[in-house]
């Protein structure tokens, strides 16, 4: 296993580089706080809904240095990169090795966490966290191969308490997007936009996600673009909303992965999702 660390889009930095062998990353689901408000003189509360906190993800492993000049410096380069008071993107790294295997006593000379090699697949989401403890470096002692320690660094989730999948924009096509999240995914908390381009010219059109729909009553010609925020609605960059009703855009879990993007009048417009994202739980 692996940790990759990314700050500002483009600096990029694995856990392994910083002498960390990762033996496990905890990630926990994120926590749920319910509104509930009691009433006197009735049983049970009325539920107001419930909304999700926050995420930890910790990561433990083993710090491994070949001297104490070593391990002062990688102790010291572990705080600044997790230290960070700026929010950071980590992600999960896997390997398609097996991490145990099992042998007779004596069949082979050893092991070594380094066997295992560099992990080289992502997982599918990553978190935008910052440090929520104290970074706890345990000095082991020394060994053939040199020094160690154990480490445990605890983060936790900024502003999405879900994991999320790398920002892209998507092509409507048969009228449906492939959702595969297993959070809601909503414009008011994760913005993204429904970009609908004009083929022909015409007057009022629809637009639709799931269940929510978008009416809008006005003119459109060819090559208009209308941009669908969910707070601000525009055609050609100028604001539209007071020629269309509030509402804003979710994408839900399904069984069936897919979700309904479409126009009331499919052959007048083009659909993209713009800044699209898949939220897991």
């Amino acid at each position: 296993m692996d940790l990759l660390i990314e700050k500002d889009g483009n600096e990029k930095r694995y856990a392994s580089e910083l002498k960390l062998f990762v033996k496990d990353i905890h990630v926990s689901n994120a926590t749920l706080e319910q509104t509930l408000t009691g009433v006197k003189g009735r049983a049970g509360s009325i539920d107001r809904g419930a909304t999700h906190g926050v995420k930890t993800v910790t990561l433990t492993g083993m710090l491994k240095a070949a001297n104490q000049l070593e391990y002062l410096h990688y102790r010291d380069l572990i705080y600044a990169v997790f230290s960070d008071d700026e929010a950071f993107y980590v992600t999960e790294f896997y390997n398609d090795k097996d991490m145990y295997d099992f042998e007779l006593p004596g069949e082979r000379q050893g092991f070594s966490l380094g066997d295992i090699g560099i992990p080289k697949f992502r997982y599918r989401q990553r978190y935008l966290v910052r440090l929520n403890n104290d970074i706890s470096i345990d000095f082991i002692g020394a060994s053939a191969g040199g020094l160690k320690a154990d480490v445990t660094i605890e983060l936790c989730t900024t502003e999405l308490p879900y994991g999320e999948t790398k920002p892209v924009n998507i092509l409507v096509k048969n009228n449906r997007v492939r959702y595969r999240g297993s959070a809601k995914c909503s414009q008011l908390e994760s913005p993204f936009t429904l970009k609908a381009t004009a083929l022909n010219n015409g007057t009022n059109a629809n637009f639709t996600i799931g269940d929510r729909t978008l009416v809008f009553t006005g003119a459109y010609k060819t090559n208009d673009v209308f941009e669908l925020n969910g707070v601000s609605n525009l055609q050609n960059s100028i604001s539209i909303n007071d020629k269309t009703n509030y509402q804003y855009f979710i994408f839900k879990p399904s069984i069936q992965k897919f979700i309904d993007v479409f126009c009331s009048k499919p052959n007048d417009f083009k659909l993209e999702v713009v800044n699209f994202k898949e939220l897991y739980l």
